[in-house]
């Protein structure tokens, strides 16, 4: 009876010779596995990423489900930080001309002048750019690392705004310092994206305990200041991000389902606490059941998008943002949008939204570690999941929660964390090409020829396990 090779290694006491496939060249086989010490250096494929989550800092190459090696090209990684910067630029410009379109009328009889709102988003918009280049440069590591640092002084200020904040039909969510108004619940939804991206770069949950000590924990104390203000839109933004890092991390499915199952008993806590949550709600259901009060919104939005048409009616010359359509600047600037750009102009900005995710979402794919591939799929969660809701309000789908529009809305405390946002993902392309300048020369020949996929091995000699099994998350990460 014939031994397969693995038993012959183990009866004899040899070490098992395991033989690559022939490179392009038609060169001759190289042996790998001579024994522990005098092991060559398994040959990678090109742009192989070298992992540090082990600690160990060997290279291997990042598999996908069908084991295929992931390509890492600098200079793709880095098209595609430039696209995402300039689709967060584009969307920012056309924000604010439609923030002036939307806001001159209201902007003059409360302020004496049509620019009020513009300017104050152009200067917004000067300090995301300085916070956009700030945090590419400091690197998403480094930012991760004091996560814990930004999160206690999220939560300083939401106490903060709790006590001193400007209260604004009925909630406080605006921390003025001196001409500025701070919105203290986006800093803290960043803050929670980025620790719990720390928290989760460091193991593989599995367990409830792995879940709640102390990422989750932490997520619903958070949640619980910001749904004091009371802003439930945003408390379940920052816990529908936590969920999505849990996701990608490889979360188990019943543990998600567990999660999900105490974030819904909150929000139904909630609103049933909270008469006017009940009453949007209802609105969204039947506008028409209180068309002067609950339906307004909805009412004068699906009013503003069916005047637009299929062309619009010509930029500034739409009539709901004079005094029909309430925060048509913040809240309601898609319906702006739809009035005088058309279904054309909204199904075109809803497509640079799509274009922005699955480019971020592919640059997530290509970081060089686990931190940041789960860095990237929180931030395209977060910002698609905003968004959503913002989109969805606007054609009565969901109920109005206050959820600005990423990049288009009025809003600086928005602005500023979007930036911040897109200034993780360009880091996320450069740390890309310093991990590709950091090979020799010699190693990046060795990694450009294809190898047996089976030759991901560990120091005993046998296949790397799958890290993918039945029931878990998505485990990009």
């Amino acid at each position: 009876m014939k031994r397969s090779p693995r038993r012959e290694a183990v009866e004899t006491g040899r070490p098992r010779r395991v033989v690559p496939y022939p490179d392009r060249r038609g060169s001759a086989q190289r042996e790998c596995g001579q024994g522990r010490r005098n092991r060559r250096p398994v040959p990678q494929p090109s742009g192989s990423r070298v992992s540090t989550e082990s600690g160990t800092g060997r290279a291997h190459p990042a598999r996908d489900r069908k084991g295929e090696a992931r390509h890492l090209s600098p200079g793709s990684a880095y098209g595609l930080s430039f696209l995402l910067v300039g689709l967060a630029v584009s969307l920012s410009l056309l924000g604010v001309v439609m923030i002036f379109s939307a806001s001159s009328g209201t902007a003059f009889v409360e302020h004496g002048t049509s620019y009020y709102y513009v300017l104050r988003q152009l200067l917004w918009l000067a300090v995301g750019l300085a916070f956009f280049a700030m945090t590419v440069r400091v690197g998403y590591r480094a930012l991760a690392r004091l996560s814990p640092v930004f999160l206690v002084a999220s939560a300083s200020l939401l106490v903060l705004v709790l006590l001193f904040g400007r209260e604004v039909n009925g909630s406080k969510r605006f921390l003025e310092i001196g001409p500025l108004a701070l919105q203290p619940s986006e800093f803290a939804k960043l803050s929670v994206l980025l620790f719990g991206c720390h928290v989760m770069a460091r193991m593989r949950p599995r367990s409830l305990r792995d879940i709640f000590v102390p990422f989750m924990t932490t997520v619903i104390c958070v949640g619980f200041l910001v749904l004091r203000e009371p802003d439930l839109g945003t408390t379940m933004l920052i816990l529908s991000t936590a969920v999505a890092i849990l996701f990608l991390a490889g979360t188990p499915l019943r543990n998600l389902l567990f999660i999900l199952a105490i974030g819904g008993s909150l929000f139904l806590a909630s609103v049933a606490m909270n008469r006017y949550q009940m009453n949007r709600i209802l609105g969204v259901i039947d506008p028409w059941r209180d068309p002067w009060g609950t339906g307004y919104q909805y009412i004068q939005s699906m009013i503003a998008f069916g005047s637009g048409g299929l062309k619009g009616l010509g930029l500034g010359m739409g009539r709901q943002k004079f005094f029909y359509l309430p925060n048509a600047h913040t809240d309601f600037i898609y319906s702006v949008i739809g009035e005088e750009w058309g279904f054309l102009g909204a199904m075109g900005v809803l497509l640079l939204f799509v274009v922005f995710l699955l480019a971020g979402l592919r640059l997530a794919l290509r970081a060089p570690d686990r931190l940041g591939r789960l860095v990237g799929g929180a931030i395209c969660a977060s910002l698609g999941i905003q968004a959503l809701v913002n989109l969805g309000s606007s054609v009565a789908l969901f109920p109005i929660t206050g959820v600005t529009l990423p990049f288009v809305s009025y809003g600086g405390s928005s602005l500023v964390t979007c930036f911040t946002m897109v200034g993780l993902l360009a880091s996320i392309a450069r740390s890309c090409e310093e991990v590709q300048g950091t090979l020799s020369g010699e190693e990046r020949e060795r990694r450009e020829r294809p190898v047996a996929g089976g030759l991901d091995r560990r120091r005993h000699g046998r296949a790397r396990p799958s890290p993918y099994s039945p029931g878990q998350g998505a485990g990009i990460a």
